[in-house]
């Protein structure tokens, strides 16, 4: 199943060839972002923290969130919602030709643009400027590991965005096959699992239960 929707086993990739790839779907190297595989630490405490909900989401492999200038999450769309064969269907009820399109899941507060910016490293300078005075931003995840269902969704944000370029809109490519990566090795290894949590803990920043501080 996985072969005929194009979806190859994660594998650990290095910035040039997560650049190399970005340029092929025509991806600006100023909005190139990698989300930082060490995350998967924080979202790990996130869910046990009991809010598994904003966990899953932030699992998920290929997904697009718009915010507000004030970085309030509007809409959000998830790989496991956009189920369809033999390619995944984003545009249901054509919700990309609006702006911004109505999401296919629930949108999680505890999502917000500040937070979500703490998690992405930059691949090519630590302030990119591109979305200083922007009314809209869109954080985007993709990967090679899904092939054609990336491309797809870039195509298809791209697209979007450029009829709606007066809506001053930020487009943040984010990179996620390493962090992907090192999931699957977590869960191939479930002894390590015991360990995150003492890990975490002995980390001053997320003592509390507040998200905001959790993923700082």
């Amino acid at each position: 199943m996985k072969y005929m929707y194009g979806i190859h086993k994660s594998a650990p990739v290095s910035d040039s060839q997560i650049i190399r790839d970005a340029q092929k779907l025509r991806i600006p190297a100023n909005r190139l972002y990698e989300l930082d595989s060490l995350q998967l630490l924080r979202i790990y405490r996130l869910q046990q923290l009991g809010y598994s909900n904003a966990a899953k989401q932030l699992h998920q492999p290929l997904q697009v969130m718009y915010f507000d200038e004030e970085g309030r999450l509007l809409s959000q769309h998830l790989n496991c919602h956009a189920v369809s064969f033999p390619d995944l269907r984003w545009n249901r009820h054509h919700s990309f030709l609006q702006f911004p399109p109505p999401g296919n899941s629930s949108a999680d507060r505890i999502l917000t643009l500040p937070l979500l910016q703490q998690m992405l490293r930059p691949l090519f300078c630590a302030d990119t400027g591109h979305s200083k005075g922007s009314r809209y931003h869109v954080v985007l995840f993709w990967n090679k590991f899904m092939g054609r269902q990336s491309k797809r969704l870039v195509r298809l944000v791209q697209r979007n965005a450029a009829f709606h370029a007066d809506n001053k809109i930020a487009i943040y490519y984010v990179n996620n096959d390493n962090y992907h990566s090192l999931k699957g090795l977590l869960q191939l290894q479930p002894e390590m699992l015991s360990s995150i949590d003492s890990v975490i803990l002995q980390s001053s920043s997320i003592q509390g239960t507040d998200p905001a501080v959790i993923l700082r």
